[in-house]
């Protein structure tokens, strides 16, 4: 186990998902205060003209403008971006094939996702996993992989060592 994870990686990954969940608690709370003006508007309307305005809150969810966030919904659309820089600065600390493939396979699903399956997979509840799963075995991958070349890094310069000393 001491292998998988890395602590520097770690504490990449915990950064990416920190900001993620931030960013995502931001715009709930920026779409409810909308709402709340909204509804308030809506209120004084309805005082005025009850017909015209009808249900409040159905009114406010069939706006798209308005309408409800769902927390899961908006961790999934948002999900990838973090993990897209997260690969990317591996890029610069641990350089190799697998690295370099990982970041073109997530470079062209980060284009999938953003103009297709973001908007209409991000509700299922499948797709949702599929994102927490990306994250999760890109983590593993990432800190293997790290732990890996420093050890490679550690056994090339013992090695160098010892034959300095042999000289």
């Amino acid at each position: 186990m001491e292998n998988l994870i890395n602590y520097v990686v770690f504490l990449l990954f915990l950064g990416g998902l920190f900001s993620l969940v931030l960013s995502v608690i931001i715009i709930i709370a920026k779409q409810e205060h909308k709402r709340s003006i909204e509804r308030e508007r809506l209120k004084v309307v309805q005082q005025q003209n009850p017909e015209a305005v009808g249900d409040i809150e159905a009114k406010l969810n069939d706006s798209f403008e308005f309408r409800k966030f769902d927390f899961w919904e908006l961790l999934t659309i948002w999900g990838l971006q973090p993990l897209f820089i997260i690969c990317f600065v591996n890029l610069f600390s641990a350089q190799g094939t697998i690295e370099v493939i990982i970041a073109f396979a997530l470079t062209i699903f980060i284009i999938l996702h953003e103009f297709w399956t973001g908007n209409q997979y991000s509700k299922n509840g499948w797709y949702q996993f599929f994102i927490l799963v990306l994250w999760v075995g890109l983590f593993f991958t990432i800190s293997y992989r790290d732990n890996i070349l420093k050890q490679e890094k550690a056994k090339t310069e013992q090695t160098t060592i010892d034959n300095d000393k042999q000289k």
